[in-house]
């Protein structure tokens, strides 16, 4: 994913990896996700500890 900084491409990336981990079938009424989530590693200068 590409874009300038700060514009929640994290943002984004976490909403979708949870919402696979959740088990829910879509992303925003329109992108298909399918279980199970893999395991991921976010690393981020500028990430907060709470993303």
């Amino acid at each position: 994913m590409v874009a300038l900084q700060k514009v929640g491409k994290s943002a984004v990336v976490c909403n979708i990896l949870g919402e696979i981990a959740k088990g829910r079938g879509e992303f925003l009424e329109r992108f298909t996700l399918t279980p199970p989530c893999p395991k991921v590693i976010i690393v981020g200068t500028d990430q907060p500890l709470a993303d």
